[in-house]
């Protein structure tokens, strides 16, 4: 969504620009604005970034762990079909 506003803001920076240029509009304002862009862009990014990390580490951490919960569901659901308590009781052992 940020990429899509900001797409927005850079052709209006640039008219800015033009006439700052031209003697008609404040140039301090419009360095103002490409500050503000400059300083969005690089929020932007940062949280990104932070974002692709924490997905890592949370998919490094618990990966192992979900494998093992869809192992056991998988075990628990087939011996429920086979009317198995003794594959049940397996399991519940593992757990303790």
């Amino acid at each position: 969504m940020i990429e899509s506003l900001l797409g927005v803001v850079d052709p209006m920076l640039m008219q800015s620009e033009k006439v700052a240029a031209s003697g008609m509009g404040d140039a301090g304002q419009v360095a103002s604005a490409q500050r503000t862009v400059s300083m969005i862009r690089v929020t932007h990014s940062d949280v990104a970034k932070k974002l692709a990390q924490s997905k890592l580490t949370l998919k490094n951490h618990f990966d192992s762990t979900l494998e093992k919960i869809i192992e056991d569901y998988r075990l628990i659901s087939r011996a429920l079909l086979q009317g198995a308590p003794a594959q049940l009781a397996g399991v519940a052992s593992d757990c303790e």
